[in-house]
């Protein structure tokens, strides 16, 4: 067998088994199929490519390419068809560019982005996602989906486990047919109930007897009268 390519191979392999080391050191898995590593002191960097994953006990990350960088493989950049799962908290996202601080567990989506969570039955779209402790930011043509609900606006906060997401940002509620509008407009999955603030505008359907009924009301942050925000009225079961 020829020198040269025994001694690349023998590279190769030590490439390897060093970044291996340098994952299991903060308990990562990885898969690829094709390796690059650069070892360059203060731009050490891997970088995985074709069919890529890095795993461990709290999240899943596959991706057609996947950077790992910093002290202990602490940043995770990745791009092309992005998923990754939340382990601990039931939460899957899926993007076209993702950015994670796994030290501080902050994370970055763009384009495309999709936010589902399962333990809320709640699926989130929109064109950026941040997301941190808990607490998860859309912007953009952000689109809200749900049994019996879909909701629109610019810019949506979900605290994930209070179960309560906050739209702003020129918000609309269809919830069962009736539309609803405001400044603000409160979701609390848990309850079912919904929170308008602001300048308020409802449109309620009657369905069983093909009447219309619209509300117009206005007021800060409550109904016409100022006493109280307006809520979608509760139906049997409410949202699933």
């Amino acid at each position: 067998m020829n020198k040269s390519f025994v001694n690349r191979l023998t590279v190769a392999a030590l490439l390897l088994t060093l970044f291996a080391g340098a994952l299991t050191a903060d308990d990562f898995e990885f898969s690829a199929g094709r390796v690059r590593s650069g070892f360059a002191e203060g731009r050490e960097q891997t970088v995985l490519e074709n069919g890529a994953r890095v795993e461990n006990d709290q999240i899943l990350i596959t991706a057609d390419r996947i950077s790992l960088s910093g002290e202990g493989n602490r940043y995770i950049e990745s791009s092309g068809t992005v998923f990754l799962r939340d382990k601990e908290q039931d939460v899957e996202l899926r993007a076209e560019f993702l950015n994670y601080d796994s030290r501080e567990d902050y994370l970055i989506l763009e384009g495309s982005a999709e936010f589902l969570d399962e333990s809320q039955d709640i699926l989130v779209k929109a064109t950026f996602i941040e997301r941190q402790e808990g607490v998860a930011v859309f912007q953009i043509d952000v689109q809200i989906l749900r049994e019996d609900l879909i909701a629109r606006a610019e810019y949506v906060r979900f605290f994930e486990e209070g179960g309560k997401l906050e739209l702003s940002g020129f918000p609309v509620v269809n919830y069962r047919g009736d539309e609803y509008s405001a400044d603000i407009i409160s979701i609390y999955t848990d309850s079912d109930e919904i929170i308008l603030e602001g300048e308020v505008q409802g449109r309620i359907s009657e369905e069983d007897d093909g009447a219309s009924v619209e509300e117009r009301t206005e007021g800060e942050g409550t109904g016409g009268d100022g006493s109280r925000p307006p809520q979608a009225p509760p139906e049997t079961g409410g949202m699933q």
